[in-house]
């Protein structure tokens, strides 16, 4: 009875003792993380698809840590220390300080290195990529700032530039034997995307947006749809895959047809 009533106890004490990291609160819903095995408040169902809000701390640690990067990349050891981490966020070096110094962390990078800042392609810009300042866009290896991104000027000049000039018959079959080989590459691409991003959604929720488009949204919106809105937990190749879906997939307003197929026809 006695070694029962001092488990009891430990037990009761050891829960007094839990206090969120990074938020300080003390209550009876929290969680260890996956990557450290720290005390967290386990709120991510709090988040709300599409808000763009930093109210979970799980979520914020998940997201927006090299600690969670180096955990969910599989890595060995420290994170701080880790030269994988470094290599792959080294095209968006901002990207890879933020993760390891922003407040969500339970430790932070010493000595980070320094980056130059990104400008939007088509205004100058200063766009930070850890989107603290406002949002922003990438479009065949351009960035572009939220307000650029919203104009419809700003996107038809970004296709001009794809523009597949006038071909002969047999050229454009090629091609569309083309498209129709990228789309079926996508029917497997894209479900394991989903997966890897921890989309609550299906191929065929993204199937449906895109040809739905002018009432679902545009190309902002099925970034978001993949990401939930933490554009820079994506890196440039699963960027293209996305953008690939919007390119290569049907479009109630195109005819049925996708944008690719538009421009082979043009």
């Amino acid at each position: 009875m006695i070694e029962e009533d001092l488990a009891t106890i430990n037990k009761k004490n050891d829960q007094f003792r839990r206090i969120c990291g990074l938020c300080g609160k003390k209550d009876k819903g929290l969680t260890k993380t996956e990557c450290c095995e720290q005390w967290i408040c386990d709120d991510e169902g709090e988040y709300k698809l599409f808000s763009y809000a930093r109210n979970s701390c799980s979520r914020n640690h998940r997201r927006f840590t090299l600690c969670a990067f180096h955990h969910n990349e599989d890595h060995k050891g420290d994170w701080k220390i880790c030269k994988k981490c470094l290599k792959g966020l080294a095209n968006e070096l901002e990207i890879y300080v933020w993760y390891g110094t922003n407040e969500y962390n339970f430790e932070k990078l010493e000595n980070p290195p320094k980056y130059d800042p990104t400008y939007c392609d088509s205004c100058g810009k200063v766009i930070h990529l850890s989107l603290r300042e406002g949002g922003y866009s990438t479009y065949m290896g351009k960035y572009h700032c939220h307000i650029c991104s919203a104009t419809q000027r700003n996107m038809e000049q970004i296709n001009n530039e794809k523009r597949i000039p006038r071909k002969s018959k047999s050229e454009i079959n090629k091609l569309m034997k083309k498209v129709i080989g990228r789309r079926e590459e996508l029917e497997k691409e894209i479900p394991e995307l989903l997966i890897k991003l921890k989309s609550k959604h299906s191929f065929d929720d993204v199937k449906k947006f895109i040809y739905n488009e002018e009432e679902a949204g545009g190309i902002q919106d099925i970034l978001e749809m993949f990401t939930g809105g933490d554009f820079e937990c994506i890196n440039n190749k699963q960027l293209q895959t996305i953008m690939d879906a919007w390119n290569y997939l049907p479009h109630k307003s195109l005819n049925d047809k996708c944008p690719h197929e538009m421009l082979i026809a043009s």
